[in-house]
């Protein structure tokens, strides 16, 4: 169980956002992370323990940005170090993105094949299966010199077709704007607030309401949110009704 939240603003949110991460921190223990957009460009900063132990007081007053996301680490699969903790970044071609992700990634012959037959190599140095899901939305989404909401809901269809688990994930996209989706069966809970111009998605609404913004709704299997210019668009990722199949351990604890 881990926990991520993005914020998305017209005014400088990074107090926000790391402030409701801390407030995320019952979710994961051993490591945490922020990555940013600073002149256009994606910042990435990521730490072992927990908020409260490590200062990084000095790290966030020299940052200024109005869209971020961020991820608190509790480790399900692969190694336990720095190169685990999220978000991750990945540059390519057209766009670079940096992604969090709460859930557990089934590692099939299917996801596997498809790897290799389209040449995508996955970094050694990060076991993480959240990787998977950074590498499968660069690799399509730098097939496009110019991306549009249409085109990111082919990209997201796909995915649903290949991967399989429980996946709430965050996509920051470098000169784009940001996305969020989550798998099929919704396992995982994700929450969406707003207050004034500044929009919130959560793991939980504790991060939400502890900063005074107002629930909106929560986000469901099938929905696909696209963020740029401070504005929203939401799409239904498949033409079909999606079973609704929350993990009963989420579902009690919340």
């Amino acid at each position: 169980m881990c926990g991520i939240s993005a914020i998305i603003s017209d005014t400088n949110i990074i107090y926000d956002l790391y402030e409701s991460i801390y407030h995320l921190q019952h979710r994961g223990q051993d490591g945490f992370g922020i990555s940013y957009l600073n002149n256009n460009k994606i910042n990435l900063c990521k730490y072992k323990g927990l908020l409260s132990t490590v200062d990084i007081n000095k790290r966030l007053s020299e940052i200024n940005t109005n869209i971020s996301i961020g991820h608190v680490r509790y480790p399900t699969k692969g190694n336990n170090t720095i190169n685990e903790c999220q978000p991750f970044l990945k540059e390519n071609k057209y766009y670079n993105i940096s992604l969090v992700h709460n859930g557990q990634i089934n590692i099939s012959e299917k996801l596997l094949n498809y790897f290799k037959k389209n040449d995508i190599i996955i970094n050694e140095n990060i076991t993480s299966d959240s990787i998977y899901l950074l590498y499968f939305l660069s690799y399509h989404i730098n097939k496009n010199k110019i991306l549009n909401y249409y085109k990111i809901k082919d990209i997201i269809n796909e995915l649903y077709d290949l991967f399989e688990g429980s996946y709430n994930c965050i996509c920051m996209i470098e000169n784009y704007g940001l996305i969020c989706f989550k798998d099929p069966y919704s396992i995982r809970p994700l929450i969406f607030g707003k207050k004034n111009n500044s929009y919130i998605i959560s793991s939980e609404s504790i991060s939400i309401t502890s900063l005074d913004y107002e629930i909106i709704n929560d986000i469901y299997n099938n929905e696909l949110y696209i963020f740029n210019d401070n504005t929203y668009k939401k799409f239904n990722i498949k033409n079909e009704i999606l079973k609704f199949k929350p993990c009963i351990f989420e579902w009690v604890y919340l």
